[in-house]
Parts: C-alpha cells; structure tokens; sequence
C-alpha cells in the first residue's frame, strides 16, 4: 500500500501482541491486551502545520523504532492483514537508538 500521512501525522506499524500463557496455564489472548507502545515508522508527512511539528518531522526516518502513547492513533488496514496507525507526530514520545 503506497499511503502518505499530511499535516504532521506519521504512518506507523505497532509491535505484534502474542498471546500470553500465565503461570497457572490461563491463556491471555492478544485481542484483549493493551495495545503495544513500540511500533517502526512506515512513512512521514512532509510537512507539519508550524515549526515544530517541522522539526520533530524532519527528526524522524522511515525505518526508525518510536514510543507512541497507548491510546494514540487511528488504525487502518494494511497490505497482508496488518494493521497500520496513523499517529500525530506530537503523540510520539521518543525515538529509540541502537
């Protein structure tokens, strides 16, 4: 999918969740586990409506590993049943190096 967030918002794909399995044997599905916070960047607006969201923009790269908030982002379909969201870069809490 060729998709290209405007005004200051970055594609971002967030971590799988894995189903957990407690100590006593209770199966944790992932569908009702929060939602992760790591997610790799997919692709980022061009431009952001003022100096600042040009300047945390111009920071990040496609490829790049990033903390979101938990509750950040609209999520839409993506190619292969993934799903993608869409995150203001304003949401985007850091980026993580090496």
């Amino acid at each position: 999918m060729d998709f290209m967030p405007l005004g200051g918002r970055v594609l971002v794909q967030r971590d799988l969740v894995e189903d957990k399995v407690t100590a006593s044997g209770l199966v944790v599905p992932a569908a009702v586990q929060d939602r992760p916070q790591m997610a790799t960047v997919i692709s980022v607006a061009h431009a952001g409506r003022d100096e600042f969201e040009n300047a945390q923009l111009s920071l990040l790269n496609e490829g790049d590993r990033v903390v979101l908030g938990k509750y950040s982002g609209a999520e839409i379909p993506g190619t292969e049943g993934l799903v993608l969201t869409i995150v203001p870069v304003s949401d985007i809490l850091g980026i993580v190096r090496g």
